[in-house]
């Protein structure tokens, strides 16, 4: 099933400015992933149309979408920070992200992801910013799976080399720059390396 438009040229807009833009229709529509026969596919594009940023928050909510994931561009006519945004990307994890603000906005911006492998869980947060003149701060409540209250939480981001959170524990800000995203790993602090 396809959940989104597909229409040239690539813009902001097709992914994050209209109710039935891309990231809309993932967050409408996250519950049916696996639910019916077949599976959810989403076109990813890191077009020169979309300003570096737009590019990553573009295949992050196609990313989270758990689905298939198509690359709508000509690789060859990708630079390498292009590249560079769908190798982080690619594959998606297979299972959707959740809206945690569907209720709240037309067009959700907050995505979370529990993973669970034999070595661990922790929740993948993706924070979007679609406004494209203004940056906006977002209070965000982390908790890992399984952790209790009194657990010390890092997160690390994907898409920012060196970017780490400490002690997220209660409530931490981000601030998100116009038409953006912030996708954290948020972990339990074991006291190991991890």
């Amino acid at each position: 099933m396809r959940i989104e438009l597909d229409q040239p040229p690539v813009t902001w807009g097709q992914y994050f400015l209209h109710s039935a833009s891309s990231a809309p229709a993932a967050a409408k529509r996250y519950y049916f992933h696996k639910a019916q026969p077949g599976s959810t596919t989403t076109t990813t594009s890191c077009s020169p149309n979309l300003t570096p940023r737009q590019a990553q928050a573009a295949a992050s909510i196609v990313s989270l979408s758990g689905g298939n994931m198509i690359a709508g561009d000509r690789l060859t006519d990708l630079d390498t920070t292009r590249l560079e945004i769908l190798r982080k990307v690619f594959p998606s994890f297979g299972e959707a992200a959740r809206p945690l603000d569907l209720f709240e906005s037309d067009k959700p911006e907050i995505f979370a992801l529990k993973v669970k492998k034999k070595f661990g869980e922790w929740i993948v947060l993706g924070l979007f910013n679609a406004n494209e003149k203004t940056p906006v701060d977002k209070r965000i409540r982390a908790r890992a799976p399984g952790s209790g209250s009194k657990q010390e939480l890092c997160g690390v981001s994907f898409l920012e080399p060196k970017s780490f959170l400490a002690n997220c524990a209660k409530v931490f800000s981000v601030r998100l720059e116009p038409a953006s995203v912030l996708v954290l790993a948020i972990h339990e602090k074991r006291g190991v390396p991890q």
